[in-house]
């Protein structure tokens, strides 16, 4: 199947990566009775399940001098947003979008980054006496505070109509193991700091 000139990396990109697991598509087929048209119609199971694929490119650099800050966060907790909202008519269904990064300054296979954008920003937690000024780093725990899309304030489950957040990416078993070298060495400054 040839892909037309209009399609983004991202869409080619899962493309090849469906007709690798043999799962045939349907590319902006409009679904009966629904206004949106989705990127993406996967049968499976007898059902259909939709997919938005969207690209990450980074804005040109502002011309000011200055300094800037990474926001984790932000860019995919927007792209979430505007999902549910395409993907809103379709909640019977399972529904997900894919995000691909083209080149942008976005933190997509850093799981504490995707996972805070769900659940809540990615901190962590442990008991503080604040008579003595110091805390317990041995009862360090990862926590998910809040701003998260996927659960609300109340801890409760919101934003139901995305069953699920993919990101595309090429596989890197040594930078993976490097990343969880970095995170063992962190936990070890943490304890030896307490």
């Amino acid at each position: 199947m040839k892909m037309p000139e209009s399609h983004t990396n991202g869409e080619r990109l899962f493309e090849q990566y469906l007709a690798s697991i043999g799962l045939t598509f349907e590319f902006e087929r409009k679904h009966e009775g629904k206004s949106k048209v989705l990127d993406y119609r996967i049968g499976w199971k007898n059902r259909p399940h939709y997919f938005e694929v969207k690209d990450f490119e980074s804005p040109p650099l502002p011309s000011t001098s200055g300094f800037s800050a990474l926001q984790g966060y932000k860019p995919i907790r927007e792209r979430i947003l505007r999902c549910r909202k395409k993907f809103v008519e379709y909640r019977e269904f399972c529904c997900a979008p894919v995000f691909y990064n083209n080149g942008a300054l976005v933190l997509l296979e850093d799981s504490d980054f995707m996972l805070g954008a769900m659940y809540g920003d990615s901190s962590f937690t442990f008991p503080f006496n604040s008579h003595a000024g110091t805390f317990d780093a041995s009862k360090m725990e990862q926590a998910f505070l809040s701003g998260g899309m996927m659960v609300g304030p109340d801890k409760q489950p919101r934003n139901t109509t995305i069953s699920a957040l993919i990101t595309l990416t090429q596989i890197r078993p040594h930078y993976q193991r490097l990343v969880g070298l970095i995170r063992t060495k962190s936990k070890s400054v943490a304890e030896c700091i307490a």
